[in-house]
């Protein structure tokens, strides 16, 4: 799924901006089905981002009250 090491490796001297633009000329391209599993990965890891926020803001909340149980 990862195309930059292969790019880079195919192309050792090219810069990383110059490798983005490549990438995401080569994303233009794509269809809908083939951006499809990209998007999945994108939309699991976004629920699993605000899951593990969520986590650790009541853990920052609860040691906040703790805090304040102490003072």
């Amino acid at each position: 799924m990862e195309r930059r090491p292969e790019v880079k490796e195919e192309n050792p001297t090219m810069a990383f901006g110059e490798i983005a633009k490549l990438l995401g000329a080569e994303w233009k391209e794509m269809s809908d089905e083939d951006k499809q599993p990209y998007k999945d990965q994108a939309a699991e890891d976004k629920e699993r981002y605000e899951q593990e926020k969520a986590e650790w803001e009541e853990q920052e909340e609860e040691q906040d009250d703790n805090q304040d149980d102490k003072a």
